[in-house]
């Protein structure tokens, strides 16, 4: 008799585990160097998320008030010495991040709102994709081709995207 109670409550609990889908946690990575401008508007913008869990801005080593606007906007802070470029403030700000789905966000984006970041979020945590990666109106430059297309070339690579599909936001989108 033991055995059947103990079966039905196993039962019962992976019922409940499989009906109880917990969200994925996020976590916002912002690299930035001399950003004391813009910075706190990025993070007041993405702490405005309710599904936001961890906010990272990465100083990499800004000689101005860079530090101090993220800190009072309330970001977690992580600091470079010295400027490392923004390839290390990414890999720094990953490194230190928890989320299960993390985005990249720069700290100079003057004009961020809450539905551009949506946009950028939804479909993962949504599951239609794995990947979600954006293109806005300047051209390629450097950065894109020395860090956003090798990232997209790694996480295409991993074997635990099953799916990868890759969403375009063109910048009508993000308006």
């Amino acid at each position: 008799m033991s055995w059947i109670i103990l079966l039905l409550v196993l039962i019962i609990a992976s019922v409940r585990t499989m009906n109880s889908k917990k969200p994925m946690s996020v976590s916002v990575i912002i690299p930035a160097y001399n950003e004391e401008k813009t910075v706190a508007n990025v993070v007041g913008v993405v702490k405005s998320l309710n599904y936001v869990d961890e906010i990272i801005v990465v100083n990499d080593g800004s000689v101005d008030g860079t530090e101090q606007k993220a800190l009072e906007a309330g970001a977690t802070v992580l600091s470079h010495v010295k400027n490392q470029g923004k390839g290390a403030a990414i890999k720094t700000g990953f490194k230190n991040s928890k989320g299960e789905i993390v985005l990249f966000l720069d700290a100079d984006l003057h004009k961020l709102m809450p539905k551009q970041v949506d946009k950028m979020i939804k479909p993962i945590l949504n599951g239609e994709s794995d990947v979600v990666k954006t293109k806005f109106k300047r051209e390629a430059g450097r950065v894109t081709e020395l860090t956003a297309k090798p990232l997209l070339n790694f996480f295409s690579q991993k074997s635990s995207l099953n799916n990868l599909s890759v969403v375009n936001l063109q910048p009508k989108d993000l308006s």
